[in-house]
């Protein structure tokens, strides 16, 4: 590991988020979505879908997590959060999803959508 004198080891999650405001426009949003090629267990250890997510339940802001496929354990830690997904593999087919991601996001955003705001 190379060090430069003075340097400091920080979370990168945290030098964006604070660079971007992320903090403000979260607080203003009225959803919040963030998204992650395969949401595993990983997915809320120092990446930016766990960093979102606390963001968001921090302020109390509904958050979509909008995914390529998700795992068991990503599905169950997600849950925990009371944020919803998007399961792009589950929605259109792994094959689809793959080939075609943009318009998968398009066409699943849309239909999530229709259901906002959920119900409280």
């Amino acid at each position: 590991m190379l060090w430069a004198a003075g340097a400091e080891i920080v979370e990168g999650f945290s030098v964006v988020s604070d660079y971007l405001g992320l903090d403000e426009l979260v607080e203003a949003a009225d959803l919040v979505i963030t998204g992650e090629g395969m949401l595993d267990g990983e997915s809320f250890n120092g990446k930016v879908v766990g960093g979102v997510l606390a963001l968001a339940g921090r302020h109390g802001k509904p958050c979509l997590v909008v995914a390529g496929t998700a795992t068991d354990d990503g599905r169950g830690r997600l849950r925990e959060t009371g944020a919803d997904l998007l399961d792009l593999s589950a929605e259109f087919g792994a094959e689809r999803s793959l080939a075609h991601a943009g318009e998968c996001v398009n066409l699943g955003l849309s239909k999530v959508s229709r259901s906002w705001p959920r119900p409280s």
